[in-house]
């Protein structure tokens, strides 16, 4: 049940700390390569008691106070799984000079270049680069959840606790204080300097002591009185603490000022050698409508038997209720039964899930999220979809949404290039955080009814199946197969058919009309597209972003083959292009916190080629300017040729020059 308007209202109910974000921290960080060793380094070390995987994990880096955003330099990619007490060694620039580091270790990115004395390096969860440096552009909330460890040193203007790291040298490095066992999420009282010593992956695993990483989970209880919220907190760990501990809370966030809330009781103290402590707190709120609001648990002078870092970062989540639950604009209502939306021009308000987030740098196309709503408020019809696109654009109204978040939202519906959109918000709400997700549809493929023999109509066809669900979580519950990956590297998507590549019309059927119209409507019903949200030409090239493909990124021991497959693949399907004319296309948006996108081999490369003996000669001709017809008019753009005869002609200026390109060819044809 909605809070009054002037109530605020405590959303997410339990909070469990990760272990894996506390567990795998930054050990060491060495800037001066060329000088010691001839590359920088950063040392990677599980401090914890149980194996993590860090697939999909980076390194990213980002300088001590400039503008340069994290994701300005491509992400190191990590993979792999890394044992209690083992360390993981990432290299990065190569210097002409110095010693060569131990191996094995993990090739970063070589145009990563740590400063030896100060800089900002962060462990993150997503091979995205993340669009913030913590200084000059903030942080959001989303992106410091996808923080695992950040250590900034020097003069750094975004670090863990109240002070930086102390900075290094070109022959010294930054060393984690126990061995790598403690983690008070203070880098000021956490690392110390020391000669280069790099660990690798074939050291000696070295565990930290039992109780330097103990879990804390918090369960959290709320009831409203009046203008007042009482949070029942209740703390546990895994084991009892040494020493007393504290936990605090405060409230702070975005649009929050110091006098919005009176905290009755700041602190909740677990006593030595226990496990568990309870108490109240109760929230008078100034009754200012601030927007959505973000409380922190935070630890105060944690003991070492705690892991403190775990939850720092949206802890909870207040948000005012003066809209969320009140009447709302049904989606379905928004996309309508056609391919447009039949309010288009009009101010809609809905609430929804937030199914897909795709926000990135300013240049991005997509610049927004996916909103669907949740299934006890779908209308049943299977005409129209379920969910729209909200676009953001640089309005900075919703940050901090994150997938699974509830929220409400104001907005013009507008049809823009064939997907239906909010746009021109005035007002994006934060209702709920960590919702269950909606349901997503099963698709299936060949798409059904489509008519044969006419390509427009089956076109539509195809296009009508999408339609219904545009903007909305779906999967296609069997395997897909690798078609092509030419747009890759250019525009970070593959081509996925079901039920195993499609060949080309010709290589097993001779040339015909009629023919060639079937195979364009088998493709069309067999093929979709997975699509990394970026649309900016060469994203990955021209702006130096991985290959997103296959996860966490493509590279020379993680890579795939056509044929190799894809089952259960799921995401947001959407209707655009992929920045190029004629490229208009349904395509799946991955969602990475909901989803794998992990390919299967099916197709491995053969060992060694099949000795067939006997000899082959191979010739090719390039013949794209040979034509019967004579180019006899000066214009590049006009002219008696092509099907309208309106077009200049390609190839010979004269009857004597076409006859010397057929005698070239006929030569060489006949020397064959």
């Amino acid at each position: 049940m909605p809070c009054p308007s002037h109530v605020v209202c405590l959303l997410i109910l339990v909070l469990v700390a990760s272990s894996a974000r506390a567990q795998v921290v930054i050990r060491q960080i060495y800037g001066g390569g060329g000088n010691v060793y001839d590359r920088d380094y950063v040392e990677l070390f599980n401090r914890g008691g149980t194996p993590v995987s860090i697939a999909g994990w980076s390194i990213q880096y980002a300088s001590a106070t400039g503008t340069g955003l994290f994701s300005n330099s491509a992400p190191s990619l990590l993979s792999g799984t890394l044992q209690p007490g083992q360390s993981l060694l990432l290299g990065l620039a190569v210097s002409a000079s110095g010693t060569a580091l131990p191996t094995p270790f993990v090739a970063g990115n070589p145009a990563t270049n740590l400063s030896s004395t100060s800089g900002k390096l962060a462990l993150v969860r997503i091979p995205e680069g993340l669009a913030c440096n913590g200084g000059s552009a903030p942080c959001g909330p989303a992106q410091q959840d996808q923080i695992v460890d950040l250590v900034g040193y020097g003069a750094a203007n975004f670090f863990e606790g109240a002070f930086a790291a102390p900075a290094a040298s070109a022959t010294s490095a930054l060393f984690r204080t126990s061995g790598g066992c403690t983690d008070s999420y203070a880098n000021g009282a956490d690392f110390s300097l020391g000669a280069p010593l790099p660990r690798s992956s074939a050291s000696a695993a070295i565990p930290c002591p039992p109780g330097t990483a103990v879990d804390l989970s918090l369960s959290v209880d709320f009831a409203s009185e009046s203008a007042r919220t009482v949070l029942r907190v209740t703390a546990t760990t895994e084991a009892p603490v040494v020493g007393h501990q504290n936990v605090s809370l405060a409230v702070g966030g975005p649009g929050v000022t110091p006098d919005d809330y009176v905290l009755s009781q700041a602190t909740l103290v677990i006593p030595a050698d226990e496990s568990s402590a309870s108490a109240s707190f109760t929230l008078a709120d100034d009754a200012v409508i601030e927007g959505s609001e973000r409380a922190s648990l935070t630890l105060v002078n944690p003991s070492a038997g705690l892991r403190p870092g775990a939850f720092i970062h949206r802890a909870l989540t207040l948000a005012d209720n003066d809209g969320c639950g009140l009447p709302a604009s049904a989606i379905h209502a928004i996309q309508g039964s056609g391919g447009d939306t039949p309010l288009s021009g009009s101010v809609a308000v809905v609430e929804g899930i937030v199914v897909g987030r795709f926000l990135g740098a300013a240049a991005d196309s997509l610049q927004g999220f996916f909103v669907q709503e949740e299934d006890v408020d779908s209308d049943g019809n299977p005409a129209t979809s379920e969910a729209v696109f909200v676009s953001e654009g640089d309005s900075g109204l919703a940050t901090g949404i994150a997938v699974g978040d509830r929220v409400r939202v104001t907005g013009s519906a507008r049809e823009r290039t064939g997907r239906t959109a909010l746009e021109s918000l005035t007002s994006v709400e934060l209702c709920a955080s960590g919702e269950p997700m909606p349901t997503a549809a099963s698709l299936v493929l060949p798409v059904p009814s489509v008519p044969v023999g006419d390509l427009a109509a089956a076109t539509a066809a195809i296009d009508a199946y999408y339609e219904a669900f545009e903007s909305m979580r779906i999967r296609f519950p069997f395997a897909l197969s690798l078609a092509e990956s030419f747009e890759l590297a250019h525009f970070g998507q593959l081509t996925l058919d079901q039920g195993g590549r499609v060949q080309t019309f010709t290589d097993a059927e001779l040339p015909s009309p009629a023919g060639f119209v079937a195979h364009q409507i088998e493709v069309a019903r067999r093929r979709i597209l997975l699509d990394d949200g970026d649309e900016r030409p060469d994203s990955a090239l021209t702006n130096m972003r991985p290959l997103p493909y296959p996860p966490p990124g493509l590279g020379i021991a993680n890579r795939f083959r056509a044929g190799d497959q894809i089952s259960n693949l799921a995401g947001v399907l959407d209707w655009s292009s992929s920045g190029g004319s004629g490229t208009d296309a349904w395509r799946i948006r991955p969602v990475y916190e909901t989803s794998s996108y992990a390919f299967t081999s099916t197709n491995p490369r053969p060992s060694a080629p099949p000795i067939v003996g006997g000899s082959l000669a191979v010739a090719s001709f390039n013949v794209a300017n040979y034509f019967a017809t004579l180019d006899t008019t000066p214009s590049n753009s006009s002219g008696p040729c092509g099907p309208g005869g309106a077009l200049d002609c390609r190839g010979a200026d004269s009857a004597a020059e076409l006859e010397r390109q057929t005698d070239k060819l006929v030569a060489a044809l006949c020397r064959l």
